[in-house]
């Protein structure tokens, strides 16, 4: 009868198991974090939207150069970007 109580003995062992509980939430809470990082992804996309209010800007610069030609009797150019197509006008001032 005596072996038979040795073999629970073995079982001593399984006051280790309480360690191992704990361990499982910790990885659980990187987990979390993951979701985190795939919504910066998205203010990426607004990029795009900057390009195209630079086209309106275009015919701002067009109103100073005027006051600048009386000054300058020869021609006049201007590099203006459309639809990522550079685009050079050139004038004279005197008319």
């Amino acid at each position: 009868v005596n072996p038979v109580p040795t073999e629970p003995d073995p079982g001593t062992p399984a006051p280790s198991n309480p360690v191992q509980p704990p361990v499982d939430p910790a990885p659980s809470e990187p987990v979390e974090p993951a979701p985190v990082d795939p919504p910066p992804t998205e203010p990426v996309e607004p990029a795009p939207v900057d390009p195209p209010p630079t086209e309106p800007m275009e015919p701002a610069p067009v109103d100073p150069p005027p006051t600048t030609e009386p000054v300058d009797p020869g021609p006049v150019c201007h590099d203006i970007l459309r639809g990522g197509i550079t685009v050079t006008i050139c004038y004279t001032a005197g008319g």
